[in-house]
């Protein structure tokens, strides 16, 4: 076909092709309808919206180089895919990043908060999640010996704290605040102070004991007693955790380890 064709048809006998020679271009100013199989073998650029009502296939994730964007619901969803070869796909809702798949060539599955921080990543296996609510303290002095105190006994405070994931413990009234509903461990190792007596640790809820929860020392003579164990408590958001201490003994400020993290 080398000359201009003007027809309302453009066919050829059954079983043959028509071809528009190198060199040439066939420009269709209308609608282009195809009943059968579109093969395109050389490049394909679209000026305008390419609308896909099946499934769009590809011969190999090696050939997705370059950057796509598929955008619904006016932004609220959104899948990029970028490269050349890192095969990273980034999937937002409203705006911020959800979740993100690879990246710079990694097996790497990853989620995101609203700030680009990692929430949970997948890699090679391991699943880490850096933003967990987590407090990890210690004992800055000396609690007391030798002097009684009853149930359901003093709030402990004059921690120094070594882990504040989250900033979820509040130095300045000794509190945990549970950021969201879930199964929280704590758990404490500390060496009852030299002393007679008893030393017991209570975990207290909302400013009451939860019965199930203690840590206590042997009511033996004075000396230096290691106590220490993980309980699991449930909470709901915004509930408080602390610890109460009573007894006639008392508890060294040294080797101890007071922990709070969500596990569930």
């Amino acid at each position: 076909m080398t000359g201009i064709v003007k027809t309302d048809q453009l066919q050829g006998a059954q079983g043959t092709t028509v071809t528009v020679p190198t060199g040439n271009t066939l420009v269709v100013t209308s609608n282009a309808t195809v009943g059968g199989t579109l093969g395109v073998t050389g490049n394909t650029t679209v000026g305008g919206t390419l609308g896909v009502t099946g499934t769009l296939t590809s011969n190999g994730v090696s050939n997705l180089i370059g950057s796509a964007t598929q955008g619904t619901d006016a932004g609220d969803t959104r899948f990029i895919l970028t490269g050349p070869n890192q095969y990273r796909a980034v999937f937002k809702q409203g705006g911020n990043i959800a979740g993100q798949l690879g990246g710079a060539g990694s097996d790497v599955l990853r989620f995101s908060n609203a700030a680009g921080a990692t929430i949970m990543e997948m890699n090679a296996g391991r699943i880490t999640k850096p933003l967990t609510p987590f407090v990890r303290l210690q004992l800055t002095s000396h609690l007391s010996a030798n002097t009684t105190v009853s149930s359901p006994g003093n709030q402990i405070t004059g921690f120094t704290v070594k882990e504040n994931v989250g900033s979820y413990w509040n130095s300045s009234n000794n509190n945990f605040t549970c950021p969201v509903a879930g199964v929280y461990s704590v758990s404490i190792f500390y060496i009852k102070y030299p002393g007679n007596g008893h030393a017991h640790v209570d975990l207290h809820k909302n400013g009451s004991q939860v019965d199930e929860v203690r840590w206590r020392a042997p009511e033996v003579s004075a000396g230096y007693h290691q106590v220490g164990g993980t309980a699991s408590v449930t909470c709901a958001a915004n509930d408080v955790l602390d610890w109460h201490y009573f007894g006639t003994a008392g508890v060294h400020d040294g080797n101890g380890s007071w922990e709070i993290m969500l596990s569930h």
